[in-house]
């Protein structure tokens, strides 16, 4: 029934071709023209509009001139997914026949597939106003309700969630030092050699770095609140848990809950939030961390972006309060998108921050600053190649009596990725991972590789 309103169009055309004189500037010749709408029309019966759309297409620039083309263009393009030249095509209609109804309606469905709500919203009630038959009543009505719940003039619940499990495999699971390493920070603190520390010291038994892979398994969810105006917020629930194959006492349980606002117009977009995060330990360790983030972001083009962030965090360790500390940093960031079909994204951020010690930590308070990069290359919308580093140079206030100076940390990591996006529900992430510390004092360098499978469902 649906495509039984073309030939009815066609006859409407006909007869106003002599009058208006629809199809006398065209480009190309007749006799092609008649073939290619002849040839539409057929696929379009046939409930084939892909193929009505494929022979049309490539002529559009030579008989855009041509009612009839234009509308069953509209047609083929509107049935075969693609609303942005359907709404040209209709647009080139209603302009030289603005009482067509079905044109018009066409139209007014290509705009709302557009999620162009304000100009379907002007079409659907055009026609309203040319009294339709009762059922293209029905559907201007169903249209203008969707248009109403969808646009942004009511307050409104939009609740999203996803689930995902990992397995992977951390060549320092424990995130310990190595026994070399604490053995050279031994025989550097005692002036020793290493082999007399190792017939002095029982540094077997202890804990240092070790392999082990582990599964992961985590939900979360976002509930936003969303008001008329560029006002919105939002609350969102993690829990996670991680299990390793072997080193049970580093299995964690991580709990976390964020409470945030966001104000967007235009180019500017303002976001924050209160966040609070628990890891809990099977051994016993647990760590706790209330973070406060104001971040904001101001669109320069439709290609690149800057932004800053201003951040608080406390930080509490159960088994150690010692290094219980309050984190305050600033950072400043940029983005920018090249090509169009096949994007390549990049991004890169500068922070700085102070680490402030709260119960007399042994190396005292430290400063921060933070260099990273980060790219991404999207083909298809569906496949995404992503990889970053990251620079971190820590420097501590005080220093060990049994040290020179205080302790210098440099860490770096770098990672590449491939996310593949099987639908909108379902995803497929796979990552791997090196990050590599260098400390003035040899107890605190260390290496670690991390590689990972994904996968994730959105709901």
């Amino acid at each position: 029934m649906h495509y039984f309103k073309v030939f009815v169009c066609l006859l409407f055309f006909n007869t106003l071709i002599g009058i208006q004189g629809v199809g006398a500037n065209v480009l190309g010749s007749e006799e092609e023209l008649v073939r290619l709408k002849e040839q539409a029309i057929y696929y379009l019966s046939k409930k084939q509009p892909d193929r009505a759309y494929e022979t049309l297409k490539p002529a559009e620039l030579v008989y855009a001139g041509d009612a009839q083309y234009n509308y069953l263009l509209g047609m083929a393009a509107i049935d075969s997914g693609h609303p942005e030249d359907a709404s040209w095509a209709f647009e080139r209609v209603v302009a030289v026949m603005p009482h067509h109804a079905g044109a018009r309606m066409d139209m007014a469905r290509a705009f709302f597939q557009l999620k162009d709500y304000p100009r379907a919203e002007k079409e659907f009630q055009l026609l309203q106003a040319m009294n339709p038959p009762e059922s293209a009543q029905k559907a201007i009505a169903f249209y203008l309700a969707e248009i109403d719940r969808l646009s942004d003039r009511h307050p409104k619940w939009i609740l999203t969630g996803s689930a995902y499990s990992a397995v992977g495999y951390s060549s320092n699971a424990t995130g310990a030092p190595s026994e070399d390493n604490y053995i050279a920070a031994f025989a550097e603190m005692f002036s020793m050699t290493e082999d007399t520390v190792r017939q002095l010291y029982d540094v077997t038994d202890g804990e240092f770095e070790a392999a082990d892979g582990f599964i992961d398994l985590g939900v979360s969810g976002v509930a936003t609140y969303k008001r008329p105006g560029p006002w919105s917020f939002y609350a969102a629930p993690t829990l996670s848990r991680k299990t390793m194959f072997s080193k049970s006492d580093y299995s964690s349980l991580s709990l976390g809950a964020k409470l945030g606002g966001r104000w967007k117009e235009k180019k500017s977009d303002l976001n924050g939030y209160l966040q609070y995060s628990a890891i809990e330990q099977s051994g016993g360790s647990s760590i706790s961390v209330q973070t406060a983030m104001i971040d904001y972001g101001y669109l320069l083009n439709s290609r690149s972006r800057l932004g800053g962030q201003v951040s608080w965090a406390g930080n509490s360790y159960q088994d150690s309060p010692s290094n219980n500390s309050q984190t305050t940093g600033i950072s400043i960031y940029g983005s920018y998108i090249f090509g169009q079909y096949r994007p390549f994204v990049l991004q890169t951020q500068i922070s700085v921050s102070s680490d402030e010690a709260i119960n007399n930590r042994t190396d005292g308070d430290k400063d921060l600053l933070g260099v990273s990069v980060f790219g991404q290359y999207i083909f298809n919308q569906e496949h995404i190649f992503f990889g970053s580093v990251n620079f971190l140079e820590s420097n501590y206030t005080l220093k060990r009596s049994l040290y020179n100076s205080p302790r210098e940390d440099t860490q770096i990591a770098y990672g590449l990725g491939y996310l593949w996006q099987v639908n909108k529900a379902i995803s497929v992430k796979t990552q791997i991972n090196h990050t590599e510390t260098t400390s003035n004092i040899a107890l605190y360098d260390s290496a670690k590789q991390d590689a990972s499978v994904r996968l994730s469902y959105s709901f």
